[in-house]
């Protein structure tokens, strides 16, 4: 099974980020997301979906949100992963969403990040 890891210099937004923000101010934090992505390390070796693919989110921050907030946040960055063409859609025809998972820094971490694990899936 083929896997491929982006790590993104910033902690995964919650939900309330895009949900209850003016419109431009969500709209320039998901374009924020959209470059953070494309640039993170390894985005390039990553070949476009062709099939159904496996995402699990680890958001690794000084705290910690709740859950809903987590996958409301997360949704954002799925929109993006199929956009950039690392998803083929976010149907479960073709997307299985691991659990999200939290983790708060550790002792030395000063910056939040996320990781994006993508998986093959058979």
């Amino acid at each position: 099974m083929t896997c491929w890891t982006l790590r993104i210099e910033k902690a995964c937004p919650s939900q309330n980020e895009f949900a209850w923000a003016h419109w431009r101010k969500a709209k320039s934090s998901k374009d924020a997301w959209k470059l953070l992505i494309r640039g993170a390390s390894g985005f390039l070796d990553i070949p476009r979906a062709r099939g159904k693919r496996r995402l699990t989110i680890e958001r690794h921050a000084r705290g910690t949100l709740d859950e809903q907030n987590l996958i409301g946040g997360a949704k954002g960055i799925i929109d993006d992963l199929v956009q950039l063409g690392l998803l083929v859609d976010d149907k479960p025809a073709f997307l299985e969403l691991g659990r999200p998972v939290q983790a708060r820094l550790q002792k030395g971490e000063r910056r939040p990040y996320t990781l994006l694990i993508l998986e093959e899936v058979a």
